[in-house]
C-alpha cells in the first residue's frame, strides 16, 4: 500500500475532479489523469465503480494491484496528482494484463 502522504483523500478527489487535467493517458482498462499537485511529491488515487464487480473484496484487490504499481514506480512520477479510473472491462483480466496496460500508457 502507498504511504498516506502519497494518497489522495476524499476531499482531494473532489478538488481534482473540478480542475482540468494537465495530461491524460488512456489505456484499454483504465485512464490516468494528471493534475497540478499542491504538495511536494506525487499523490495517487484509484476509482473503481460497482460496475466492475459488485463484491467489495474484488474491487479492493484490483485497487491494491494498481496502488502497488504506483508505489513500486513512484520515482518515475513528478510532484503532481494522479487520478486512475478503471473501466468495467478490467473485471476479468489478470494482474499481468492490467499492469501491462498501465506500463504501456505511462
Amino acid at each position: 500500500m502507498l504511504p498516506k502522504k502519497n494518497r489522495l483523500t476524499a476531499n482531494d478527489f473532489k478538488r481534482v475532479g473540478g480542475a482540468g487535467p494537465i495530461r491524460m493517458f488512456k489505456g484499454v482498462y483504465c485512464v490516468v489523469k494528471e493534475f497540478v499537485g499542491a504538495r511536494v511529491g506525487p499523490r495517487f488515487g484509484v476509482v473503481i465503480s460497482k460496475k466492475v464487480d459488485k463484491r467489495a473484496s474484488e474491487r479492493n484487490r484490483i485497487r491494491r494491484i494498481v496502488y502497488d504499481f504506483f508505489r513500486d514506480n513512484i520515482a518515475k512520477f513528478g510532484g503532481n496528482d494522479y487520478y486512475c479510473i478503471l473501466y468495467p472491462s478490467v473485471a476479468n483480466k489478470t494482474k499481468e494484463q492490467l499492469l501491462g496496460d498501465i506500463r504501456q500508457m505511462l
